[in-house]
């Protein structure tokens, strides 16, 4: 029994010890109260500037509700071959686009075969085929 109420004396030392440092260690990260307004001055000064973040953040919201008027990007179609625009017909805006338009038209659909077969960068096929889905030229 002795034995036992050594054990239970030993873990209520040890949780003290631990309570102890973590409690220090607490206090040393604590951040300071901000001051409070201690005259009317400082409180006018408070609620100007409170207005002014107001007024800049309803100006951020009308643009950001602006911007989500936007018309939608036109819609794309999945075709057997691969992922096409309404206007997938228009002229590439680069010449050395066309081969990779060329191969997609004709029917190659795996970016490493177009890779291969126009000798650019698997990166670059991607880029040019995520564009050509998107219509952004």
């Amino acid at each position: 029994m002795s034995f036992e109420l050594l054990v239970q004396f030993l873990v209520l030392g040890a949780t003290a010890v631990l309570f102890w440092v973590a409690r220090r260690d607490l206090a040393s990260r604590s951040v300071p109260a901000a001051p409070m307004p201690q005259s009317a001055e400082d409180l006018e000064q408070l609620c100007a500037t409170l207005e002014t973040l107001v007024t800049d953040l309803s100006s951020r919201l009308t643009a950001l509700e602006q911007s989500a008027r936007m018309p939608p990007l036109p819609t794309q179609t999945v075709g057997s071959a691969a992922l096409r625009t309404e206007n997938a017909e228009a002229a590439p805006p680069n010449a050395q686009y066309a081969p990779v338009y060329a191969l997609l038209d004709a029917g190659v659909t795996e970016a490493a075969e177009i890779s291969r077969r126009t000798g650019l960068s698997r990166g670059e096929v991607d880029l040019i085929l995520g564009l050509r889905a998107r219509q952004v030229y």
